[in-house]
């Protein structure tokens, strides 16, 4: 309902108005009454009034006063009405932009015909406003991505952004923090993609509010939602602090699991691009550590640009070794790159940068094995992790490396024969055979020991679409041959092809043959 204001000095005049039309059949209702103009505006200054409908004569602040303090209130539509049909007070009544000139007694026909049309601008205004705020909000987090990831510079993002009056400050401290769901997993077709849109939407929604208006959010082409903060100055452990009370909020509010990973702070907003990727380089690392609600990158001390070329090329080296189960080859060469780390003065916190980066290629590389791969390095790698934090010398280090890369080859090499078969194929062959059943793209991986995502990808890249897609399409192919062929109910084809909603069913069929069930079956015969 919308909230009417009804300023009259006298008593009867403000009935009159009240009872001439049924007010909430209109969408509106009788909110507040006021005797003079100085009442009226402490009112509205209190409560917000969609529509004013005042009186020009009366004793202390008039009418035409009031209309005129009203311009403050842009959202608040006025109407005077008068007992006098005077042009100077009709001429000045314009100037002030009141929408209608009543005279009294008012009557019915014309109040009615007036609040229809105030409603319909009311209404048109609420629209037109949505819609640029949202295009505020769209141009907004578009500027934000291209710049952050480095597809524009500051500078022109800042020129777009003052286009619509948004001004952001140069000499502060700027943060990029990776959002990404930590339980929610995209791959299981019993979570459907309007479900995920929901809940990416919720937490949105939540962080969005909490951010702004000095900061940006954006999701990237991984699916992370983005934000890009801004302190006055700030320290890593104060921003840390915040975002773990943006993760406890949103988790509340959504009750949704997130893991948020923290860019190194920068001074500049040129240098966001480079706190972005350093989050994301942040966010890589979330399985070594769990799934932890905040990720700050000096926990992992380890940053990509502080491994030189020749460490990137050890590492390398030794993860070719590593698939190639060369056991021996791995001890050497780490004993031979301690005598070069020594050589150049390496810092404890450098080898520990080194030696973690090649143990998440290692972990990458293994979690392609399915589940057996993923449990692997779940198991080990907590472990790991913590130990390369807490060895008190080199030695302990490159023992803990050794023995972790040793398990790993024993492991790959049990593993190797998932390289011979077609998973691809056999996945194809598990859905023909089980369409009927509630089977999933995890639930198939789960059976051929593979990664769900991985397996995922390998379809896509192979098929051309989607696993979900591909199992929609598989199951009303039968359903349309069942139809056209057999007798069968209408709820026995949808439970054959693996539907127990029969609702559910119905609309996909209409979805993706165009027709309903029924009417495809009439055509068929």
């Amino acid at each position: 309902m919308l909230n009417v204001l009804l300023v009259d000095d006298e008593p009867g005049a403000i009935k009159a108005l009240k009872y001439a039309i049924d007010w909430e059949r209109e969408g509106f209702r009788i909110a507040g009454e006021a005797s003079d103009g100085d009442q009226a505006l402490k009112m509205v200054k209190e409560q917000n009034y969609a529509v004013v409908i005042s009186d020009i004569r009366m004793p202390g602040m008039d009418g035409l006063t009031l209309i005129q303090e009203l311009l403050a209130f842009p959202h608040t539509l006025t109407v005077a009405v008068s007992g006098y049909d005077e042009f100077d007070y009709v001429k000045q009544c314009l100037k002030l932009g009141v929408k209608d000139y009543l005279l009294k007694p008012v009557k019915e026909e014309e109040l009615l015909t007036l609040v229809c049309k105030l409603r319909a601008e009311i209404e048109s205004n609420f629209i037109l406003n949505k819609q640029r705020n949202l295009a505020i909000s769209t141009i907004r987090n578009d500027a934000f991505k291209q710049w952050v990831q480095g597809r524009i510079p500051f500078a022109e993002a800042d020129s777009i952004l003052r286009l619509w009056s948004i001004v952001l400050p140069a000499s502060r401290t700027w943060t990029a923090v990776i959002v990404e769901f930590a339980a929610l997993d995209l791959s299981d077709s019993n979570w459907t993609t309007q479900e995920w849109q929901t809940a990416t939407f919720a937490v949105r929604n939540v962080l969005e509010e909490l951010i702004m208006p000095t900061g940006g959010i954006f999701e990237d082409e991984q699916g992370h939602i983005v934000l890009v903060l801004n302190f006055g100055h700030a320290s890593l452990t104060q921003i840390t602090e915040l975002v773990y009370s943006y993760h406890d909020i949103t988790l509340r509010y959504t009750k949704i699991p997130l893991t948020f990973a923290i860019g190194n702070p920068v001074n500049h907003p040129v240098d966001v691009p480079v706190s972005y990727q350093n989050a994301l380089a942040t966010m890589e690392r979330k399985f070594l550590l769990g799934t932890p609600s905040v990720i700050m990158p000096s926990t992992l001390q380890m940053d990509r640009d502080g491994i030189s070329e020749t460490n990137r090329h050890f590492i390398q080296d030794m993860l070719e070794a590593m698939k190639q189960g060369r056991k021996d080859y791995v001890t050497r060469r780490l004993q031979e790159q301690v005598g070069i780390w020594k050589r150049n003065g390496l810092s404890k916190s450098d080898v520990q940068a080194i030696i973690v980066e090649w143990m998440v290629n290692l972990y990458h590389y293994a979690s392609q094995y399915g589940e057996q791969g993923e449990q692997f390095f779940q198991r080990r790698a907590a472990a790991s992790y913590k130990s390369i934090l807490v060895c008190r010398n080199i030695e302990q280090l490159i023992f803990i490396a050794r023995q972790t890369g040793e398990e790993l080859v024993d492991f790959l090499e049990t593993a190797k024969w998932r390289h011979s078969h077609n998973p691809v194929s056999e996945l194809k062959q598990i859905v023909e055979a089980h369409y009927s059943e509630q089977i999933s793209l995890k639930s198939i991986a789960k059976q051929i020991h593979m990664n769900a995502t991985y397996l995922g990808q390998l379809f896509k890249s192979s098929e051309g679409t989607s696993f979900n897609d591909y199992l929609l399409q598989l199951r009303m192919n039968k359903a349309c041959a069942l139809l056209a062929n057999t007798d069968m109910k209408v709820y026995e084809v949808a439970s054959a092809v693996g539907y127990k909603q029969l609702d559910w069913f119905y609309k996909k069929f209409k979805e993706n043959v165009g027709v309903s069930a029924n009417e495809y079956r009439s055509k068929s015969k």
